[in-house]
């Protein structure tokens, strides 16, 4: 009976390979909100945090787990598509729009792949800043008006960085589910924020939209934060 595990610490996770056991998969699942199964290579993967630690700690001592050594390579040499000329570009772009922060080469990178590409999934890593390289892909391609579409827990966060990023030049707006009289739904913004819990409404067995404006505005960009929350009940 297969039962083994390893640490990367180059992504700071632990892989667990073992022969199925629905005890240990709800156990993992549990282990950490960010667990994961990947479907490639047929592991299962545990980030390394706080509240992580002692379950995986758990999951070892309780299933008899082997640990086990990989090697890790950590000089990963990346050859990038874009050149010199390109970043030179892609930078030039940016100083026009007078971005309050200097974006870094990777993230000229991904603003350059979502220039080329159009429809895109950033898949960066937790830190490497997501948001701002959204925006500076609506910003650099002039799409608006832009929908962004997040978690109810962070879009004034995610209006408050857009501001700030473009020193107030862009009109953002937040999207409630019911107007009051501190706050009116503005949707004539450049940028508009609404959240998934509020974009539909049930409808006997079905949903409809809550706010005919979605489907009426012409979006030239839409924004999914965390996109898998568009993933079904199944």
């Amino acid at each position: 009976m297969k039962r083994e595990y390893f640490v990367d610490s180059i992504n700071k996770t632990v892989v667990f390979d073992f022969d199925f056991d629905k005890s240990i998969v709800d156990r993992i699942k549990s282990s950490s909100y960010n667990a994961r199964w990947n479907s490639e290579l047929e592991h299962w993967v545990v980030p390394i945090d706080s509240f992580s630690i002692p379950n995986i700690k758990l999951i070892v001592e309780k299933f008899d787990f082997k640990k086990i050594v990989k090697q890790s390579k950590k000089d990963v040499k990346v050859s990038y598509k874009k050149n010199d000329v390109d970043f030179a570009y892609l930078k030039g772009i940016c100083d026009s729009k007078d971005f309050a922060y200097t974006p870094r080469d990777y993230q000229l990178e991904a603003l350059g792949f979502g220039l080329d590409k159009g429809n895109i999934i950033n898949g960066d890593d937790v830190g490497l800043g997501k948001t701002f390289e959204s925006i500076m892909y609506a910003e650099a391609s002039n799409s608006f008006p832009c929908l962004v579409v997040v978690p109810a827990s962070v879009k004034y966060n995610w209006k408050e960085k857009w501001l700030e990023i473009t020193k107030d030049k862009r009109s953002v707006s937040v999207i409630e589910s019911k107007e009051t009289r501190k706050h009116t739904n503005d949707w004539q913004s450049d940028v508009v924020i609404i959240n998934y819990d509020i974009v539909g409404k049930k409808q006997g067995k079905g949903t409809t939209m809550r706010f005919e404006e979605l489907e009426k505005t012409p979006w030239k960009m839409v924004i999914f934060d965390e996109a898998h929350f568009l993933k079904n009940k199944t």
